[in-house]
């Protein structure tokens, strides 16, 4: 039975501890930055989901930026959640 080296044991424990350690404030920090994205593409573009706001040139301005991220934007407002999806978090 081969034995992993000692520079990847080192790796696998750093990052055991850092996921371990860290894990929970790195989720939470992805989850609030995810958060303000959405807010920022409501605000710019929430009238491709039928909110009536006003549109204006700076929206039309940032459209080219936004559009790789326009169809899984729509995709997650968009679905339906369920009452369970949000008490497990």
């Amino acid at each position: 039975m081969a034995y992993p080296s000692p520079k990847k044991f080192w790796h696998w424990l750093k990052d055991f501890l850092s996921g371990f350690l860290f894990g929970g404030l790195i989720r939470t920090a992805r989850e609030e930055k995810q958060g303000y994205q959405d807010l920022f593409m409501v605000l710019t573009l929430g009238q491709m989901l039928g909110i009536p706001l006003m549109g204006n040139y700076y929206a039309l301005r940032l459209l080219p930026f936004q559009v790789k991220e326009l169809s899984a934007w729509q995709r997650r407002l968009l679905r339906d959640q369920d009452l369970l999806e949000l008490f497990a978090e």
